[in-house]
């Protein structure tokens, strides 16, 4: 008696879960810098569309990151036209994450494949993503405000504690 065994092929796509949570951030960045400047908008909207071609059509680092750097541009230029630091600091996280997120969905899906189940670990990345962003925007406002009341020696100090926190994040 022979035993056939069927081969079947990982679906190296991004993973689902990740997928959504980066194309939700980047609308997110989008929404909160873009409306509020003629000139950003161009470079905010393509960048979304090009992180959503990335993820979902040609599933390549290549158009995530272009189109992340489509809406950080976005975000630069909504700045430089006076739009609230709140939501530029809003806007980054957004940004950030949705880089960060998308990265990790294309690399799920290249080791591991999009079938397996991962939703657990997507859920932990992304939450953890988002409070190094929060923490990190967190601190860079804190120093923003302290030193606009003018103790610019506590900014600074707050500026590296900040650095500090991000590149011990980064690292663990």
């Amino acid at each position: 008696m022979s035993t056939k065994r069927k081969i079947v092929e990982l679906d190296r796509s991004p993973t689902s879960v990740s997928r959504g949570v980066s194309i939700i951030a980047a609308f997110v960045a989008v929404a909160t810098s873009a409306p509020f400047s003629f000139m950003a908008m161009p470079f905010s909207f393509g960048g979304l569309a090009m992180v959503g071609y990335g993820l979902f059509v040609t599933e390549t680092r290549r158009w995530l990151s272009i189109g992340v750097a489509g809406i950080f541009a976005g975000v630069l230029i909504s700045g430089s036209y006076g739009t609230a630091g709140e939501l530029l600091l809003l806007s980054l996280i957004g940004t950030i994450v949705a880089w960060d997120v998308g990265e990790n969905a294309i690399s799920l899906g290249e080791q591991i494949g999009s079938q397996t189940r991962t939703r657990r670990t997507e859920v932990v990345h992304a939450s953890a993503s988002a409070l190094v962003g929060v923490l990190a925007g967190g601190f860079g406002y804190l120093a923003y405000q302290v030193s606009s009341s003018g103790y610019p020696a506590a900014a600074l100090v707050l500026l590296l504690v900040g650095a500090v926190v991000l590149l011990w994040t980064i690292r663990s």
